[in-house]
């Protein structure tokens, strides 16, 4: 049986391989957003029990409820979330100096895989473009546009890389 992180790299796989067969590209030559997120994503672990100073968030409404963790000093991350019986789920969520998963939206990930990003970079971002969310924003896509070193969190160092 596969470990929940092996399942969330497959099922980004196979996103991956379908779009490669499409002539258009988004920005920077990636196939799609699982594309970007399996070359710079990493495994985040698991949730972990909220902070008694966090209650929970809006439901369906991760990347707003991440954005406004990020006042608990907590650092914005966007990727997949992934809970054995489902499919793993686009997603937002924090992650605290240490790297433990901090998320008020959805309270039972197995395996949290994606990117964490600088405060400046998203506060920028999210002004920008009038919405949450950094990676499925049409026409936008700020962090594929971007260089890697303008949006990409110290932290990432910390936590284990993934490679596909």
């Amino acid at each position: 049986m596969l470990s929940p992180l092996e399942q969330v790299i497959g099922f980004l796989s196979v996103f991956v391989k379908m779009a490669a067969t499409r002539e258009t590209k988004l920005p920077r030559g990636y196939h799609c957003i699982e594309d970007f997120v399996l070359q710079h994503g990493v495994s985040m672990g698991s949730f972990t029990r909220l902070p008694e100073d966090i209650g929970s968030g809006k439901p369906k409404s991760c990347f707003m409820n991440a954005y406004r963790l990020v006042q608990h000093d907590l650092i914005y991350c966007e990727g997949y979330a992934f809970k054995r019986g489902l499919v793993p789920i686009y997603h937002g969520w924090c992650v605290d100096d240490s790297g433990n998963v901090i998320d008020n939206t959805w309270e039972y990930g197995d395996v949290y895989f994606g990117v964490a990003v600088k405060q400046d970079f998203l506060y920028d971002a999210i002004q920008k473009q009038h919405t949450y969310g950094l990676l499925d924003q049409p026409h936008r896509w700020p962090l594929m546009v971007a260089e890697v070193e303008s949006w990409r969190h110290p932290i990432m160092d910390v936590l284990k890389p993934v490679t596909s």
